[in-house]
């Protein structure tokens, strides 16, 4: 239920990943703009997965962007 509802804004900032693998890596550490993930409704199937990431700048919006809430244990 994860892939192509709406993209998910994440608390990361966008920037490159390192070139050695990793477990949950993190964001930059500087930047302008932030990670969203996943794809929306009314996109290309190649993005509608977890593992696909854009980035976009705090300030827009759209109708197919949203936030995943979680609880944790």
């Amino acid at each position: 239920d994860m892939h192509g509802i709406v993209w998910v804004w994440c608390s990361d900032l966008y920037g490159a990943y390192s070139a050695s693998p990793q477990t949950n890596p993190k964001g930059a550490m500087s930047g302008k703009t932030r990670v969203r993930r996943g794809g929306g409704w009314n996109d290309y199937a190649r993005r509608c997965r977890s593992a696909y990431r854009d980035n976009v700048t705090p300030a827009y919006h759209d109708y197919s962007i949203g936030i995943r809430l979680v609880k944790s244990n």
